[in-house]
This record gives structure tokens, C-alpha cells and sequence, in this order.
């Protein structure tokens, strides 16, 4: 699903192969969480709030605490706090270019103004220098022979692979290939239960 915000139609198209995914099959999986009388930012936060929350966010924080010995909260998530965000309506929620706008305006008289007024930045990883040294000869013998072939458009894939060290190759790209990579990883440990490291010729 993360692949619909990444690439364009264009470049879906040429990544899954014809015996695989395509583009209206995984739209149709977002339409099944978008309800008819929700305004379109509403909607987005809906998909978000079911598919990007569960299956990504609470997921990523709860191994990496636990994987540091850490107990971490999320008071956001309060049910009753959840069902009343949804009432909120959306121009309280994004406006000027800023998300969490109601929160921002509750919290302007107790946090510093450079908190409450800055843009909402996540976490980046510099997956340009791993593929451009350590990881390229990985991810070369992982994609191209891995289980990936079998959904997506080797030669596309091999195209995206050999330009991942190019100065001025689009950052999407780094992600795709991240993706795959996770695909792969994923694939070889609850499909097929085999150690990726087994196949590996690197």
C-alpha cells in the first residue's frame, strides 16, 4: 500500500508484472475503508487511522521500545479521545499547511512557539548512502533472485537496482527498493519459512 503514495501510475505500471498485483486492486482496498459521506480529508485520515496505525505505526513503536527495553504510552489512542477527534470537523484538523491544527492552538499558551509552530517532520533514514555502499551488492542478490520476481517486473526492478547508486536518483526510489527489500525479507520468513541468508550468494 505504501507504494501508492511513492510511485506514480506510470511507474506502477512498469513495476508489477502481468501476473501479479495491479494499480485498481490495491485502490479497491482503500475505497473499502472510505466512507460516502466523509470529505476527503476525513477519508484520508480514515485509511490512515485503520491500515497506517495498526499495521505500521503502533507496530514500528512497540518493537523498537521493546527492542530497547522500554515501555512507551499513547495517550492519543484513549477510545474516547479517538471517537471525539473523529467529530471534530476537518478544518480544525488541518489549516495554513499545518496538521493537528486544534492541538496546536489548545497547546500555544504552554509550549514554546517554535514547537507548536513548525512543520510535522518523521523520522528519515539515509537509505541513499546504505544502497550506494554496503547495501547495493545485498539488495542485488536478494531482489533479482528472490521470491519479489514472482509479483513484480524483473527487468524494472533490475533498472531501479543499478541506478540506486546514480547522485541524482530520486529518493522514491531508495524507498521502493527498501520496500522490496522488507517484501523479500518477509516473504522468505512466513511464506516460504526459509532463511533468507541461506539463498544469499554475497
Amino acid at each position: 500500500m505504501v507504494l501508492v503514495g511513492v510511485l506514480s501510475e506510470e511507474d506502477l505500471t512498469q513495476l508489477y508484472s502481468t501476473s501479479g498485483f495491479n494499480l485498481n486492486q490495491i485502490v479497491n482496498i482503500f475505497k473499502s475503508y472510505s466512507k460516502e459521506n466523509l470529505g476527503t480529508i476525513d477519508k484520508i485520515l480514515l485509511v490512515e487511522f485503520k491500515l497506517q496505525m495498526p499495521y505500521h505505526f503502533l507496530v514500528v513503536d512497540d518493537a523498537m521500545s521493546m527492542a530497547n527495553s522500554l515501555e512507551i504510552r499513547v495517550p492519543f489512542l484513549d477510545a474516547e479521545l479517538v471517537d471525539f477527534s473523529f467529530e471534530i470537523p476537518w478544518n480544525l484538523k488541518y489549516k495554513n499547511g499545518l496538521g493537528k491544527y486544534i492541538l496546536r492552538r489548545a497547546m500555544a499558551d504552554i509550549l514554546p512557539r517554535e514547537v507548536f509552530q513548525k512543520k510535522k517532520e518523521g523520522f528519515g533514514m539515509g537509505s541513499f548512502s546504505w544502497f550506494k555502499d554496503e547495501l547495493k551488492e545485498y539488495a542485488e542478490n536478494i531482489l533479482l533472485e528472490g521470491s519479489v520476481m514472482r509479483y513484480f517486473n524483473k527487468g524494472y526492478v533490475n533498472r531501479i537496482v543499478q541506478h540506486l547508486t546514480h547522485p541524482k536518483t530520486d529518493d522514491r526510489y531508495h524507498e521502493l527498493i527498501m520496500t522490496l527489500l522488507s517484501f523479500e525479507i518477509w516473504h522468505n520468513m512466513f511464506i516460504e519459512e526459509e532463511d533468507l541468508d541461506d539463498k544469499c550468494t554475497y
